[in-house]
């Protein structure tokens, strides 16, 4: 939104005025609108420098020369910084943008294969590792006294007969994702 440039709007910007003595008087210089306030005193130099000043913007407007106003360097950087900065932000979101596409586009792939592999890993690992188990189990039942052995069998047969209902569910759900169904299929596998 910019300001409407009227008499009100360049009475407001602030100019940095040189200041000059030469003997007894003071002179205050605005070189951005090359006016002049001399006096005495300080104060009358500044009071006569803003007469001219008020007198120069009231010509500016009535003969509609506002384009042609040099506005205070502050002003000008200050825009200038503000265009700089919407410039950078923008070409920072490209970039933003340009990478999250980019690693989109890298990454499903690889995300999609890791999840195959993991999922091929699940399914197969009860075929795997069950079987260990058992010959450690076994092994151990070997070296063990016969009311003892029984003792484990059934305390194991207990834990299997608690758990399988859970396997059995964990089982199906990776069955379905390996055959690239997404929804598990429990209605079609009877859980004890």
């Amino acid at each position: 939104m910019s300001k409407e440039k009227n008499y009100d709007y360049f009475m407001s910007l602030n100019y940095d005025a040189v200041l000059r003595k030469k003997n007894e008087d003071y002179c205050l210089f605005i070189p951005e609108l090359s006016i002049i306030g001399c006096g005495r005193s300080l104060g009358e130099a500044d009071e006569n420098l803003l007469k001219e000043k008020e007198n120069y913007f009231r010509n500016i407007i009535e003969f509609n020369l506002a384009e042609t106003v040099n506005e205070p360097a502050s002003v000008k950087i200050r825009k200038k910084q503000y265009q700089e900065i919407g410039q950078y932000l923008l070409k920072m979101l490209l970039v933003f943008l340009f990478i999250v596409v980019l690693s989109t586009v890298l990454f499903i792939p690889v995300l999609s294969s890791f999840e195959k592999a993991i999922t091929r890993t699940v399914v197969a690992m009860p075929e795997k590792v069950l079987p260990k188990i058992a010959t450690k189990i076994d092994n151990k039942l070997s070296m063990m006294t016969e009311a003892d052995k029984e003792e484990m069998r059934l305390r194991i047969k207990n834990i299997i007969s608690n758990i399988k209902p859970y396997t059995d569910e964990i089982k199906i759900l990776f069955e379905s994702d390996a055959k690239g169904v997404n929804k598990p299929a429990m209605k079609d596998k009877k859980i004890n």
